[in-house]
């Protein structure tokens, strides 16, 4: 594309000029890549959390209120057995809520002895809470970690309901995405099993 401006900048302006059209073609491919990973990531997110079943919310979660995804690895099984396969994954676990409640789930209870059902329901272990621990008073993790207040409200306001059934948004936008807090409805779901090894965290 610089050669239609070869006859009318020299050598210099040419050589900047091209480098700017450059680097802006290559911001402009990678945040195409980075939007459509993302839309593939909700859009896979959305249609797993719609599959399970709605139980907590027929047990009288109020209204507006939205059930936190199951206790799953939705960061997916390879992804998550990858991070298994570091050192020091179990303490990661314990210390990361974006890791243990919503990337690998799963793969955490089961790597430090905390039991989930079928359905993907546990009891809080420690700080290994199902529901968001700022709960009842819920609390942006995004503007309590430092980052812009705006943050929740850009992704709401792009995204709407569809952006709190991804576990970013969860993990991040607890008040804004108005998580449910019903743990009273969880102890129904989930039995207590003496004979299983629970982690002291």
């Amino acid at each position: 594309m610089c050669k239609y401006f070869n006859g009318f900048l020299n050598f210099e302006a040419l050589s900047s000029l091209c480098t700017s059209l450059s680097a802006l073609l290559n911001m402009t491919f990678l945040a195409a890549r980075i939007a459509i990973i993302l839309f593939v990531w909700q859009v896979s997110t959305v249609k797993y959390n719609r599959g399970m079943p709605k139980a907590l919310n027929a047990g009288g979660t109020p209204q507006g209120e939205r059930e936190p995804l199951r206790c799953e690895d939705h960061l997916g099984r390879r992804a998550c057995l990858r991070k298994i396969m570091r050192a020091g994954f179990a303490e990661r676990c314990r210390n990361s809520r974006l890791l243990y409640r919503y990337h690998c789930c799963r793969s955490c209870a089961r790597h430090i002895g905390i039991y989930v059902t079928p359905d993907g329901f546990f009891r809080d272990v420690g700080n290994f809470t199902y529901y968001d621990p700022t709960c009842p008073n819920l609390i942006d993790r995004a503007a309590k970690e430092g980052r812009e207040d705006v943050f929740c409200m850009i992704i709401y306001a792009t995204f709407r309901e569809n952006a709190c059934a991804g576990p970013m948004a969860q993990y991040s936008c607890a008040k804004t995405c108005r998580l449910s807090c019903g743990r009273q409805e969880l102890k129904k779901k989930v039995p207590s099993r003496d004979n299983n090894p629970l982690a002291i965290m």
